[in-house]
């Protein structure tokens, strides 16, 4: 596998990937080459196309989720402000956290306009990452952005998977020159939960990130593709592994 120079570009999954198994990653870029940018930037799937691709059902629920969350303040704008749950969303639990999750965070702020988010499904891609950010949100009174990702319960590579994201983000505000902003909490909403968990992004978690991704990028420009046994039992790329490594043994 030759990596050329427009190959050193990873998505949080190719990240995480990658440090589970270089060689599990090796194969899901086989499978899945990258994008160029503005063929990821015009990427718009709907639902009916991901269930073509044969998605998983719950794999489906959790984008439907992923576009009620992007889409609200516009279709629940009025609801909140009257303060009366939506007839349909009463009998959905996670859809009905969300909507008094969001009602909370509308009684709190002085200025309503801060509501809504200045950004939703973002997709951002730069030279060395991309990958689409589910909300970002102004804070009230300050030229400060909350970076919010949607995750259905708490994982352990959360830390990871938002310090990505928001220095993908900051790589952006950087490009466009917006010098008077800045990334100030980034945080997961859980939404079986409807708890949001926020930190602050510092300059040391940037520094971190930063350095976990050039030296994966560094490694894949070496070729090192490596084979971890340990998560192989659960990999879905098991059965082509073992191809892969039985034509690679009989060299």
């Amino acid at each position: 596998m030759t990596i050329r120079e427009n190959e050193l570009n990873l998505s949080l999954k190719e990240f995480q990937y990658y440090q589970e198994c270089p060689q599990k990653f090796r194969l899901y870029r086989i499978l899945n080459p990258i994008p160029t940018k503005k063929a990821f930037l015009k990427d718009r799937r709907n639902i009916e196309e991901y269930r073509h691709r044969g998605y998983l059902d719950t794999e489906i629920d959790g984008i439907e989720l992923h576009l009620f969350f992007a889409t609200f303040h516009q279709h629940y704008d009025i609801s909140i402000y009257n303060n009366i749950v939506p007839s349909k969303l009463v009998e959905n639990p996670i859809k009905l956290l969300f909507w008094k999750y969001q009602l909370k965070r509308y009684r709190k702020l002085e200025e309503k306009s801060y509501w809504s988010p200045i950004w939703k499904e973002l997709q951002l891609m730069n030279k060395y990452q991309r990958g689409i950010i589910d909300c970002v949100e102004m804070l009230e009174g300050e030229q400060k952005l909350r970076l919010i990702d949607y995750k259905k319960k708490k994982y352990e590579k959360d830390q990871d998977a938002l310090n990505f994201y928001a220095l993908l983000l900051n790589h952006h505000i950087i490009e466009m020159g917006w010098d008077d902003l800045e990334i100030d909490e980034i945080g997961c909403y859980y939404y079986l939960e409807g708890e949001l968990c926020l930190e602050k992004f510092t300059k040391n978690s940037e520094k971190n990130i930063t350095d976990k991704i050039k030296q994966v990028l560094n490694q894949i420009k070496n070729e090192n593709f490596c084979l971890n046994k340990e998560h192989c039992n659960s990999c879905q790329f098991n059965i082509i592994c073992n191809v892969d490594q039985n034509r690679y043994n009989r060299r």
